[in-house]
């Protein structure tokens, strides 16, 4: 079951990617970085309205055994409620926003932008049974031609002069799609009953995890908050386009077996030695490929950004390899918080992310005063930290010692290490197509050899369900 689902999520995401990824090269060597940098802001807006409308409820739903008819139309028609009184509060808040950062038509935008949260509502509930069901093969279905549709519309758009307005178009088509398709699809409609007796359970685990998400996405994303005050519209268009080129390796390598993770982790909550196990795999699995797929994209940052997207985005080329350094914990750092949620520990895992936000701060503190380039190289060590505390709580949770997850860790990066210095020395500078495939093919070649001698049973276990996958 766990494979199949993984097969169907890792499909889909790869195909949403693929797509995303070859209308961004479109609509970026278009765009300019003024508009990338405007609307990057806008995505951090959305972010944070899309925490407080939501409430931690999906989770509460994903998390609890067993919800009642009655549960499920509560939560719904609170999701809506909560939606729509935090659009007219955005709404009215438009003039707070565009005096603040005095960006040009911000206040339209922002108001235009945060329809999504609207949209979305509509297939809140639908979105979540799908997930609590693991019936992955309907929702990558959908999730693959809303991104299809919506890569058209951005197309369309931006070959047509409408700028900004072609990224805020994508994502209101994608989310307006997915919610027609979850409507269409379900056989589950609302009814017209509300009983918050039903959902005290759902409410109580859905406020600690609002306050993590809250807190989560405000200090990973307080950054373009104050970039975009502190900085040009330019400055944080290369940043928010570097983020977002990194981040696009993080889903393809790790985000499916995530999605999938916390959904399974709650129906073994009583089986330590089977979570230990599947905790394990996961772990040195994603370790695996995230740190084969950033090795190749380090190396090759600055041929991949100029030659996709033009040599006006060569500002955000050290900015990109600072970011996936800071990307390599990123994944497995994931799956640790999905192991404390599946298992019920939303409370602790809230103690443990204002730690870790408190932290952050100090990073932040760097940016005000060094820039961007420091932020990042801060960040680097404030992820170390945030991983040791994850490790802790790990440990605390299914004892799985500290020293073997750092274990894990070090003898997957040494062969990327290696493997990339190997790139370097023998090819050098990248600066064509066949060098750029040359140095893959070394990279690869290298990192598999190498991996064989230091981490070879994850090597073969990573292998032998990647053959499965694709057998299925």
């Amino acid at each position: 079951m766990i494979l199949k689902n993984l097969v169907w999520d890792f499909s889909a995401k790869l195909i949403n990617q693929s797509i995303f990824f070859l209308v961004s090269i479109v609509l970026t060597r278009i765009l300019e970085p003024e508009d990338y940098g405007v609307f990057g802001l806008l995505l951090v807006i959305i972010s944070l309205i899309k925490v407080f409308a939501e409430s931690g409820m999906g989770a509460g739903l994903i998390q609890t055994k067993s919800a009642s008819t009655v549960a499920l139309s509560t939560v719904f028609w609170l999701n809506v409620f909560l939606s729509l009184f935090i659009y007219l509060i955005v709404y009215m808040s438009a003039d707070l926003f565009q005096a603040f950062y005095n960006y040009e038509d911000l206040k339209l935008l922002i108001r235009v932008a945060s329809l999504d949260i609207l949209l979305s509502s509509l297939g809140f509930i639908q979105r979540i049974k799908l997930v609590k069901e693991l019936n992955f093969r309907v929702l990558s279905v959908i999730n693959v031609v809303s991104t299809l549709i919506s890569a058209i519309v951005a197309i369309y758009l931006v070959l047509n002069d409408f700028n900004i307005w072609s990224l805020i178009f994508q994502q209101l088509t994608f989310t307006f799609v997915q919610s027609s398709m979850l409507l269409l699809n379900s056989k589950w409609y609302p009814r017209f009953e509300l009983s918050l007796n039903s959902v005290s359970g759902i409410l109580n685990f859905g406020i600690k995890k609002l306050a993590t998400d809250l807190l989560s996405v405000v200090f990973t994303r307080l950054d373009i908050l104050i970039f975009a005050k502190s900085f040009s519209a330019s400055a944080v268009g290369f940043y928010s386009k570097a983020q977002s080129f990194a981040g696009q390796l993080e889903s393809l390598s790790s985000t499916s077996i995530l999605s999938v993770f916390f959904p399974v982790i709650s129906k073994y909550q009583g089986n330590k030695p089977r979570l230990i196990d599947l905790y394990l795999n996961s772990y040195r699995s994603i370790l695996l490929i995230t740190l084969s797929l950033s090795g190749v994209l380090y190396i090759s940052a600055e041929f991949l950004i100029v030659q996709l997207f033009t040599a006006k985005w060569s500002a955000s080329i050290i900015l990109f390899k600072l970011i996936v350094i800071n990307s390599y914990l990123k994944p497995t750092g994931a799956l640790m918080v999905n192991l404390m949620l599946g298992m019920g520990y939303a409370g602790l895992n809230l103690k443990l992310e204002i730690i870790k936000k408190i932290l952050r701060t100090l990073p932040l503190a760097v940016a005000v005063f060094g820039g961007m380039k420091m932020f990042l190289l801060a960040m680097i060590f404030h992820g170390i930290i945030a991983q040791t505390i994850n490790m802790y709580m790990v440990n605390k949770i299914i004892q799985v010692k500290i020293l073997q997850q750092w274990h894990s860790f070090i003898v997957t990066a040494i062969p990327a290490i290696v493997s990339g210095f190997a790139c370097y020395f023998t090819i050098g500078r990248i600066d064509s197509i066949m060098e750029f495939v040359l140095c893959t093919i070394q990279y690869f070649i290298a990192f598999i050899l190498i991996s064989y001698m230091t981490n070879k049973n994850a090597l073969i276990f990573t292998f032998s369900k990647m053959k499965s996958i694709f057998k299925k």
